[in-house]
């Protein structure tokens, strides 16, 4: 089925006075595009995956890599699903979730004037797992991805939202809500475990790629871009600040050699030590909510 045929399908069945269906130009793939009173935003039925929310009279919270390659290969920005899997336990990294398409369930303009959409994505043996994964996109930017066990057993299973945030220069935001918080750093795989960071606000320097054992709410404070992100959690043990810096981002691929300014990803996620285990069905929510505040 054409991408077109798929849209109209969409449409059909699921557009609602805040949300229609139509083709994301940047990746040529079916998207819905919300907007309402307080934002409008952007989210692909090809991994579920978030591509921009932007506040009403603001900018875009997401940042998209101009050298993504998209599906098949999945997309460099916005906000990556890593399910049943994070990091590098299996192939492909962070698992397959975000190389797949989801199936929409339902769209709803609510109460309060915001837009709910809710996707939904089975993956087989060898984990026998259902997600589901519900975005409100209203003052604040709510996402939610349930799992559910459907094996018969139990089963191990970690996960992370891969946000991708867009600062105004990434030398010169302040992050805060990291103070007395132990974390593993992975820069360049050394996998120095029980770090520490001593102060409350800290700056970016040199690469990060430290995964924290965390359920603190983390501020990044854009003196550039005169904004706050505050960025809240449910159900996650994890965050993990990510910032390739100048050779990584160099020797990456489908990521623009100076990218590494524009960006910071702070990430709720369940993973390393921080992996669930689910009883046969039962149910974990992870959550992360945004909200931008301008100054």
């Amino acid at each position: 089925m054409d991408n077109n045929t798929v849209v109209a399908d969409l449409n059909d069945k699921f557009a609602s006075q805040g949300i229609i269906f139509g083709i994301w130009e940047r990746g040529d793939l079916p998207a819905a595009f919300i907007k309402n009173e307080y934002c409008s935003g952007i989210v692909t039925t090809y991994g579920a995956h978030v591509v921009s929310y932007i506040p009403e009279g603001g900018e875009d919270v997401m940042m998209m890599s101009k050298e993504s390659k998209f599906a098949p290969s999945g997309i460099r920005g916005g906000v990556p699903i890593c399910w049943p899997w994070f990091g590098s336990l299996r192939e492909p990294g962070h698992g397959v979730a975000r190389l797949q398409y989801w199936d929409v369930v339902s769209t709803k303009r609510e109460d309060d004037g915001s837009d709910t959409i809710e996707f939904k994505h089975y993956e087989g043996a060898p984990y026998d797992l259902e997600a589901r994964f519900v975005v409100n996109f209203g003052k604040s930017l709510s996402m939610r991805l349930y799992t559910t066990n459907r094996s018969g057993a139990p089963e191990e299973f970690s996960e992370a939202l891969h946000t991708y945030f867009k600062v105004g220069e990434s030398s010169k935001i302040t992050l805060s809500g990291f103070k007395g918080q132990r974390y593993l750093d992975t820069v360049g795989g050394k996998m120095i475990p029980d770090c520490v960071t001593d102060t409350d606000e800290f700056m970016i320097t040199s690469e990060v790629d430290y995964v924290y054992d965390t359920e603190n709410t983390v501020v990044i404070t854009d003196p550039v871009m005169k904004r706050k992100i505050r960025i809240e959690k449910e159900g996650s043990k994890t965050t993990v600040l990510w910032n390739p810096w100048i050779d990584k981002a160099r020797a990456m691929s489908a990521f623009g050699d100076e990218e590494y300014h524009d960006m910071v990803c702070v990430e709720a996620a369940n993973a390393r030590n921080n992996s669930l285990t689910l009883a046969d069905g039962e149910t974990h929510c992870l959550g992360q909510i945004i909200t931008v505040e301008e100054f």
